[in-house]
Formats: C-alpha cells, structure tokens, sequence
C-alpha cells in the first residue's frame, strides 16, 4: 500500500480494509503506511462515523477499529523514536516542527516561562517532542510518567540524542507506573500535563486534586474528530475541584491525537500546605 490520499470513497475504504488485513495477520507496521492510515482516517473524520463505515465495508466493529487505531498510534510513536536515535531525525522534520508548535502553545498556557517547577507530564510516551521543547524553550524540568516500559526507555533514549546523558539527568525524570497508582504529597504539584490518549481523565483528576498547589495549572489534551470515537472525551463537571479557565485552542498534536487544549487552575484547598514545589512521594512506581 502506497497511497491513502483518496479519490472514491469505496476506494478508500478498500485501502483502509487491505491495511486492517495485513494488521490482522501481524504484519510488521511500515511508517509510510500507518501514517497514511491515519492521515486518511483524519481527513475524512468529519464526513461519517467511521466506526460504521468499516463495519459495514471492512467487517469489523467498533471496538475493534478503536484498539487497532490505538495500537498503530502507539506503534508509530515507538517508530519514530526509534527512527530518531538511529539519527533519521531530517526525514521526521514534519513532525517534529508539529510537536513544537504544540510546545510553544502548551508551555505558554502552563505558563512554564514563569519558573514555578516541575512539569508533570501522564502519558508522556515514546516520543516526546513537546517534552524536547519544554526543556530548550523554558528550561523547565519535567517529570515524564507512562505505564509503558518500552515507551519510557525510548524516550530516554530520544532525549539523550537530543541533549545527552548529562542534560536529560539534569533536566528530566521518568517514572514508569500507572498515573492511577502515584501518589503526590498534598500541594507539591504547580503544572501537570495530562495526554489526550489517557482514559478515565475525570477519576484522573480527582486522585490529583489534593497533590495540586491552590491555584495550579492543569491541561488537559481533548481529542478532537475522529479521534474523539477512539479515545475518551472529558466530563468537566465530574471534576469540581478545578476551574475551567479556557479553551487554549485547536492543534493538530503531532502523533497521538487532534486535539483541543483545555487549561484547567485547581480550586482544591490544602489546609497549611503551601504551594510549592516537590516531588512524586509515597508511591510504588519505579522511578528510572
């Protein structure tokens, strides 16, 4: 499979199906194809439900065509960190310039351009290149959290190319575990990122809540087209402990997800507890 760009919609669809097949039956993922994947299905996100276009014409179901489309995100992600390190860093020029759009974008809602301490960034993944971008344009050091190992490793690994060993210890933590198992010390948290392919955002928000500093900043990735079928939307009002502040803006993130930025400020109140800076605390993740 070569090209996705698309002409007849049943010849799309027929393109979409051979590339399910050959997932299917485990073929290994090409980074040409899993991108044209997905930069079809994010073309045509808005004329139809894609769900129902491939059950009815690629024979599979909804909750299939979610996993699949999960999985080759994830796949691609670890691709291109892998493409990095091995220094193929120019062929991803377009990524690359996405993620730090996104950057500049999120750091300035986060206000990461103020000090204020770590980011903590859930769901960071194997490629972080707004991660790349907080640390050169505002020198912030960043906590990346992520339930997968292998995504964690390569991450480390990518930063390293981009900074050296020296720097990334200096300016970077990562801790492998699932957000739900941290725990915070009360008001030690002042920026937290939370990535638009993470599930159960609002019980997210809740297990945080009493870890953020009062006033804190919190944004959240929302995904936005098709990518909101495939991953799961935010019920706000499930969080009463934060303050809607604003609606950031539309951006394409560069691998994950389209997705919308909402900047959230904690109204939490943590009785004598000031809001400072700290550390992840009291919990059993692994921290590498």
């Amino acid at each position: 499979m070569t090209d996705l760009s698309w002409g007849a919609p049943n010849l799309l669809h027929a393109q979409c199906a051979a590339f399910v097949d050959a997932r299917r039956r485990g073929e290994p993922l090409a980074w040409d194809d899993g991108m044209a994947f997905l930069g079809a299905l994010r073309q045509h996100a808005s004329q139809a439900p894609f769900q129902r276009l491939f059950e009815a014409q690629a024979g599979f179901n909804a909750r299939e065509f979610k996993a699949l489309v999960i999985g080759v995100e994830a796949e691609l992600e670890k691709l291109m960190a892998r493409r990095y390190i091995e220094g193929d860093a120019g062929s991803l020029e377009p990524e690359l310039g996405d993620g730090y759009s996104m950057a500049e974008l999120e750091g300035a809602a986060l206000g990461l351009d103020g000090g204020g301490g770590d980011l903590y960034f859930v769901g960071c993944g194997a490629a972080p290149l707004t991660a790349m971008r907080y640390r050169e344009l505002f020198g912030t050091r960043i906590v990346c959290i992520d339930r997968d190992a292998e995504a964690l490793a390569l991450a480390r690994r990518m930063l390293a190319v981009r900074f050296g060993p020296a720097e990334v210890a200096a300016g970077f933590r990562f801790v492998h575990a699932s957000a739900e198992a941290l725990a915070w010390p009360a008001g030690s948290v002042t920026r937290l990122l939370l990535a638009a392919h993470l599930g159960g955002k609002e019980a997210l928000l809740r297990r945080f809540a009493t870890a953020l500093a009062p006033g804190a900043r919190v944004l959240v990735r929302l995904p936005m087209g098709l990518y909101a079928h495939v991953y799961d939307e935010v019920d706000f009002s499930a969080a009463p402990q934060y303050e809607v502040v604003s609606h950031v803006s539309d951006a394409a993130e560069p691998f994950c997800c389209a997705a919308a930025l909402r900047l959230l400020r904690s109204t939490h109140r943590v009785p004598g507890v000031p809001g400072v800076p700290g550390v992840l605390g009291g919990s059993t993740a692994t921290a590498a």
